[in-house]
């Protein structure tokens, strides 16, 4: 992945990656986002197939990498 080129994500995935980007957990997405832990946990899995990561370590460094540059 090339961190911003090309990298265009719908809203409900940009709120997760910001957050994940912060350091919150899935149940502090949920609570935050007010959705189901089970809907976090699917859209933390969407924006890591989307974003090639590895692992949830390597999908928060990315979300920070991205950082401002989420469209």
């Amino acid at each position: 992945m090339n961190e911003g080129e090309g990298i265009s994500l719908p809203r409900h995935l940009r709120d997760v990656a910001e957050l994940l980007a912060a350091g919150k957990n899935n149940h502090e997405m949920a609570e935050t986002l007010c959705l189901a832990l089970n809907t976090i946990e699917k859209r933390v899995s969407e924006l890591k197939q989307r974003l090639e990561a590895r692992d949830r370590v390597d999908l928060v460094d990315r979300c920070r990498k991205l950082g401002s540059g989420l469209p």
